[in-house]
């Protein structure tokens, strides 16, 4: 959402948007040092985020994405899959939202918190 209010909106509608959700931006952003992408093919890149942690990075239609990975823990992977069907809604309201945001039809911060709320008023989280 970050990206397509930046290409956009602009970088002011970055910042006035973290400042008014810092939370918010916080649970979501994985600082990637730009420095460290390298693109292993067509398709796929690897990166280190600014704890030093390696990520995988994959390109789908919408653009470059983290890919989340569980290791052989049973739980590790129930724990995530429970979570990944808990925030899903969130995701898509999300994507929703971003994808307005592309389109022209939102153009404010304003519209922005509007629409995080109603969807969020509107979501039935069982």
């Amino acid at each position: 959402m970050l990206i397509a209010i930046r290409d956009n909106m602009g970088e002011d509608a970055v910042t006035e948007f973290r400042s008014k959700n810092p939370s918010q931006v916080k649970s979501f952003v994985m600082a990637i040092e730009q420095s460290s992408i390298v693109q292993t093919n067509d398709e796929e890149a690897t990166a280190t985020e600014a704890t030093g942690k390696q990520v995988q990075l994959q390109l789908t239609p919408s653009g470059w994405k983290i890919v989340l990975s569980v290791n052989n823990d049973s739980e590790a992977a129930m724990a995530f899959t429970m979570t990944t069907q808990l925030l899903s809604p969130i995701f898509d309201s999300m994507n929703l939202i971003t994808q307005q945001i592309k389109d022209g039809q939102i153009t404010t911060i304003e519209q922005i918190e509007e629409a995080m709320k109603s969807k969020m008023e509107n979501m039935n989280p069982f």
